[in-house]
């Protein structure tokens, strides 16, 4: 009795520490760029050429929540994210990460609530980063990606910062990337105090302006495609 009890709790203490193993698999994804288009409300703060980065941590156990096998919705698999642009900084709470695997194109985009200094009027909303490939090479399935190669993604690829203003329109700052690094971990990292979560914000508004950006990323690699065939 005693030695069953004995492979009973070795067997549960093998489960927890498997579990807690599973569960503090990360990945984290560094990017880096200098500003290319500023809001003008934003530009003192933010000038062209001025250098910024985006770190953001994943879980890589998160679900997907999408059936199809070419779109990967990962809700709250940002653990949190920090960056800067000159000498803002910023940082998130939970946010979620999609992924599309598609025939004729790839997509990589996260999506946060965001904190930071107000710049004039202009409330820091949302943080973003953005990769589109127009040629359906850049990633092998709708998995939370272990690499990235920037090459790949032809479309733009860029971090983008979203104010809201006063009359609830949008001002943003779009930083093209540069750089990509990735790192995984198994040691799990709290990160800083969580942002709000999405649901405590109306996103409708905000989703649909990044869908609408999204399409522009697909014409923008449509127009390159079309005139390097024209050249």
């Amino acid at each position: 009795m005693t030695l069953r009890f004995a492979w009973g709790a070795l067997g549960v203490a093998f489960l927890i520490i498997g579990f807690s193993s599973a569960n503090a698999a990360t990945i984290t994804y560094t990017a880096t760029g200098t500003v290319s288009q500023a809001s003008p409300d934003l530009q003192g703060q933010f000038p062209v050429g001025q250098t910024g980065s985006y770190t953001l941590t994943v879980n890589t156990t998160t679900p997907d929540s999408d059936p199809s096998p070419f779109n990967g919705s990962y809700v709250n698999a940002i653990v949190f994210s920090k960056g800067s642009i000159g000498s803002y900084d910023f940082s998130t709470g939970a946010g979620n990460l999609t992924v599309t695997n598609a025939p004729v194109n790839d997509s990589f985009l996260t999506f946060a609530l965001a904190t930071g200094a107000a710049i004039g009027s202009d409330i820091l909303r949302f943080a973003i980063i953005g990769l589109f490939d127009n040629s359906g090479v850049a990633l092998l399935s709708d998995s939370i990606p272990t690499s990235l190669n920037l090459s790949d993604f032809n479309g733009l690829t860029k971090i983008n910062l979203q104010f809201t203003r006063p009359d609830a329109t949008f001002a943003e700052v779009i930083v093209p990337i540069e750089t990509l690094s990735i790192s995984v971990s198994e040691t799990p990292s709290n990160g800083p105090t969580p942002a709000p979560t999405p649901s405590e914000v109306p996103l409708p508004g905000a989703l649909s302006l990044f869908l609408t950006g999204l399409c522009a990323l697909g014409v923008l690699g449509r127009r390159r495609r079309w005139k390097q065939a024209a050249a």
